[in-house]
């Protein structure tokens, strides 16, 4: 007979797996911190470590790094660990315990090489983040929600679920979208303005990684929340997606934000995390097709991902107040009276 999960767990425990990784000198109870088993995460190594056991909701013990957020159970570990999908991880994960289907036994699998780890001098900077960087004042929070003309308890939202922040970035005051990856962030003025070195109103911190989408990770996420995931375009349009997920009432959708079209493969990480989900892309209708293109891009690489369904936004036909036509989800935002029922039809 099949082992069930909950059986392989006890028979395989987390420890019995990261013992098979050469993780051997770990503390003999839980909540007492350990270097992270996947130093590559880390821009100079675990140098302090920040990663323990706890127990999860089924009852057995997972791991959880402070520092770069990973986390999971013996199974996540293998996935992440090997590059392999969930069913591989299980059989790797029973040929540790010297278990086979069927329940019978065999020999002990063979430990595997530990991972190479990236010399320090070969590993990704971190990112630099404004020295005073923070939650944000209530008086910021309500300039934000003036400036982007959305609803100031979704701006207070975003801000509790770790993906705004506030910070001075080349002498302005900003406002800067981010998530507990600290992969990538993006700062914008708070006055709307561009700035003055690129000309541009969005500004990349330096060493982020436009291939992580923001938002896929926020702070103490419980995926089982969000079981749809919205992918915009830009950090004006993750912001917009919290407005609308407030507005009508849809807290099921996580938003996540692509930072620019250009950006041509996902993140192999966050790719791992639209497993199983429906995903909704919002793409940016530009005048040179390129926001079509990039969606289409992003759907294919979500869908071979494992996604569950992956569809898309249509704001053809859409105007705002002034007339324009609505090419993303930030105009929804001063959508036109006329429009506003099509507008709740397509959000539906």
């Amino acid at each position: 007979m099949k082992l069930l999960i909950q059986e392989l767990k006890e028979r395989v425990p987390l420890r019995t797996v990261f013992a098979h990784y050469g993780h051997t000198d770990l503390p003999e109870r839980n909540g007492k911190h350990f270097p992270c088993p996947f130093p590559e995460n880390h821009a100079r190594g675990d140098q302090r470590p920040s990663c323990n056991f706890d127990t999860g909701k089924d009852g057995f013990p997972r791991y959880h790094c402070f520092s770069c957020g990973e986390r999971g159970d013996q199974f996540d570990f293998v996935e992440r660990r090997e590059g392999v999908d969930t069913a591989e991880a299980t059989k790797i994960v029973a040929g540790i315990g010297g278990i086979i289907e069927g329940g019978t036994f065999t020999a002990p699998r063979k430990a595997r090489p530990p991972v190479k780890t990236i010399p320090v001098h070969e590993k990704p900077e971190p990112i630099v983040f404004p020295e005073d960087l923070r939650v944000g004042t209530e008086a910021e929070l309500k300039q934000l929600a003036e400036l982007r003309r959305l609803d100031v308890h979704a701006v207070y939202l975003a801000a509790c679920c770790g993906i705004l922040r506030f910070g001075t970035h080349r002498g302005f005051p900003c406002w800067i979208v981010m998530d507990e990856s600290r992969i990538v962030a993006e700062a914008r003025r708070m006055d709307g303005k561009p700035f003055p070195h690129s000309g541009k109103k969005p500004n990349t911190l330096k060493n982020g990684k436009k291939s992580w989408p923001v938002g896929i990770k926020i702070r103490h996420s419980r995926p089982e929340l969000f079981r749809k995931i919205v992918v915009v375009e830009g950090s004006a349009d993750l912001i917009a997606a919290y407005h609308f997920n407030y507005t009508t009432g849809k807290m099921d959708s996580l938003p996540v934000a692509m930072l620019g079209k250009e950006c041509r493969e996902i993140h192999p990480e966050a790719l791992k995390l639209f497993r199983g989900r429906d995903v909704r892309i919002t793409p940016d209708a530009d005048a040179d097709g390129g926001g079509m293109e990039a969606a289409r891009r992003w759907a294919k690489q979500i869908e071979e991902a494992g996604a569950l369904s992956v569809t898309a936004f249509d704001f053809s036909g859409l105007t705002r107040i002034d007339g324009m036509p609505v090419k993303d989800l930030n105009d929804c935002t001063v959508i036109h009276p006329d429009d506003e029922h099509k507008l709740e039809g397509i959000l539906a």
